[in-house]
């Protein structure tokens, strides 16, 4: 297909040029290659949703160091006191004022408004990205054969390895420690890349929901016939700081508690059979009755979906617990007539 050489190329009417040093042929050739993989690389918008201004500078850190070229990025930082922040990144991060710290997924729609880019990277900001990690995820979501691919989302694990922070990783983000890439069941939005086209399709994330808005984004992802896929690529490093019984308890308590089973019932005829047992049993007085088999099934089948280290399956009785105490404060929600509760804790 010469023409479509040439409109690559742009060697047209230079065919029969006459051929040049083997050195400087190469050069060319190399140059003309890079430029044209610059061309065809989407713009990626990185939505920072900030509630903890403290932390959010080290964030911006790492994607200012980013591989991908900078000019296809823009760094979007939203966040309810702007004043805080100045000329922080310079001309490279843009500042959206919220008024107020609205649930995280209200925070990332601010963001998406103001954003320009053909892929959406949604970071948190106690996360911090490895230097390749819009490479890996672009390299992914443009892939001849991920035409279908509509978000990716990536390893995520605690910056401080310790053993603590390491069964705060598998007990309360089970969803970002896969170990293989290809397509899954849902993402977390911690560290996360989603096409402009699938997200618009998808609706968006729900901007009341407290917590698993992740989960929800997923499901209507799939829904509007969009895949979601893992890429087992170098993780985003995340500052959580649970690594401790307590806190990780904590954690899981408010975490079901702010979730009760808003996103189940909304999506019951797409969750697993497992999660659906526990819809049919969402009245209170029984629910409570489900939480030890539920928690020993889904503790059973977390070392099968996440093939962690030998040394993590000592933290078996702990992630047996956190989904005991998770389950609890879902059935704390129920109990309460699925009232509004404070996500503040979370």
């Amino acid at each position: 297909m010469p023409g479509l050489h040439n409109r690559f190329f742009g060697m047209t009417g230079r065919l029969h040029a006459a051929p040049e040093s083997g050195v400087f042929a190469a050069i060319k050739w190399r140059d003309r290659h890079a430029a044209m993989r610059q061309r065809i690389r989407p713009f990626c918008s990185i939505i920072v949703p900030c509630g903890r201004p403290e932390r959010v500078t080290a964030t911006v850190d790492t994607l200012l160091g980013q591989t991908y070229p900078r000019e296809l990025s823009e760094i979007v930082l939203v966040t309810p006191a702007p004043e805080l922040f100045g000329s922080s990144g310079g001309n490279e991060v843009r500042i959206v004022a919220s008024g107020q710290l609205f649930p995280p997924g209200a925070m990332r729609n601010l963001g998406v408004v103001k954003a320009r880019g053909d892929i959406f990277f949604f970071l948190d900001d106690d996360c911090l990205a490895p230097v390749s990690w819009l490479d890996d995820m672009v390299r992914l979501l443009t892939h001849p054969e991920s035409q279908k691919v509509g978000a990716v989302g990536c390893p995520v694990v605690a910056f401080h390895d310790s053993f603590w922070n390491r069964c705060a990783d598998h007990a309360l983000f089970t969803a970002y420690q896969g170990w293989k890439t290809g397509p899954v069941a849902a993402l977390g939005s911690a560290a996360l890349a989603v096409r402009r086209q699938a997200f618009v399709a998808a609706g968006g994330f729900d901007e009341k929901l407290l917590a698993s808005e992740d989960w929800d984004f997923s499901l209507k992802l799939q829904a509007t016939g969009w895949q979601c896929w893992f890429c087992s690529a170098p993780a985003v490093g995340h500052d959580h700081r649970r690594g401790g019984l307590l806190p990780i308890l904590r954690a899981a308590w408010h975490s079901g508690r702010a979730s009760g089973l808003v996103v189940q019932r909304r999506h019951f005829a797409a969750i697993s059979w497992l999660a659906r047992l526990m819809v049919r049993a969402g009245h209170p007085l029984v629910y409570w009755l489900m939480v030890l088999p539920y928690a020993c099934l889904n503790t059973i089948l977390w070392p099968i979906e996440t093939r962690p280290a030998p040394a993590m399956l000592r933290c078996l009785p702990l992630i047996f617990l956190a989904r005991c105490v998770y389950q609890f404060g879902v059935w704390s929600t129920l109990k309460m007539n699925n009232t509004v509760v404070d996500n503040s804790a979370i």
